[in-house]
């Protein structure tokens, strides 16, 4: 009967063990679980942030280069009518050398280019 009562005993603190143990298992995955949630969406939300600055960047450089460029255009056309001023005038228009007008054009195209290689330059570093 001592054996019997002792079997019992051993069967239910068994039992009780093995119920422990699971409800701890279950406990320790449920906080892994809330864990790798919280570690993607942290991640989710850095490469979000990182894509929105990217986008911005992007946006600032390519009005920079904008303004660079209308810049150089406003500096040509000014270019332009200093030189329509200063030409004589025949039959009622200027009379402006074709080589003059060249210069003012690759002036322009340089001052362009040079917007251009500094948008690349700077998109390139990343500053």
């Amino acid at each position: 009967m001592i054996v019997k009562i002792g079997f019992v005993m051993l069967v239910l603190i068994s039992c009780g063990t093995l119920y422990l143990l699971d409800f701890y298992l279950k406990q320790d995955q449920e906080d892994n679980t809330k864990q790798l949630h919280t570690f993607v969406q942290q991640t989710r939300d850095v490469a979000l942030a990182k894509t929105s600055a990217k986008e911005k960047f992007e946006m600032q450089l390519m009005t920079d280069l904008a303004h660079c460029q209308e810049s150089a255009s406003k500096t040509y056309n000014n270019y332009l009518g200093l030189i329509q001023k200063a030409a004589p005038i025949r039959r009622g228009e200027p009379i402006i050398a074709k080589d003059i007008l060249n210069e003012a054009a690759t002036l322009q195209a340089d001052e362009k280019s040079e917007c251009k290689n500094t948008y690349d330059n700077r998109l390139h570093d990343g500053v």
